[in-house]
């Protein structure tokens, strides 16, 4: 089986990740990749700007960021793709950014809850990262 490796890029100069994410099959966001993150986030600016429809809110969530502590909305979101593998009615945190003065040139967080499910490998040589 061949490998296929997709690229990422660097943010600025800091060392972070960032991977593209389509949401429903019709959006695609730029999301950091974060392996400290146990959960997947969108920002809620984002689903006005991009009029991206989630399924009904089933909770509140307090979640510890690097931006300290704040509150999440979990919804179910139609699928996510990433590195070609669709995950179908996964929960997404969603939080707005700027309430919580989050700037950022990323419009999500890419966590442990979908990178875990495959072999995530890192090319830094070619930036790129398969994932199997």
């Amino acid at each position: 089986m061949k490998t296929i490796e997709y690229p990422f890029e660097w943010l600025d100069n800091d060392g972070l990740i960032v991977v593209q994410v389509e949401i429903n099959n019709e959006t695609i966001l730029p999301f950091l990749l974060d392996t400290g993150s146990s959960d997947t986030y969108l920002d809620k600016n984002i689903l006005y700007i991009e009029q991206i429809s989630l399924k009904e809110a089933f909770g509140q969530v307090e979640v510890e960021t690097a931006n300290g502590r704040m509150f999440a909305d979990v919804f179910k979101i139609d699928s996510i793709s990433v590195f070609g593998t669709y995950f179908k009615n996964h929960p997404i945190q969603i939080i707005d950014f700027i309430a919580n003065s989050i700037i950022s040139n990323y419009s999500g967080v890419l966590g442990m809850d979908i990178l875990s499910q495959k072999s995530l490998c890192f090319h830094f040589d070619k930036n790129t990262i398969s994932f199997s």
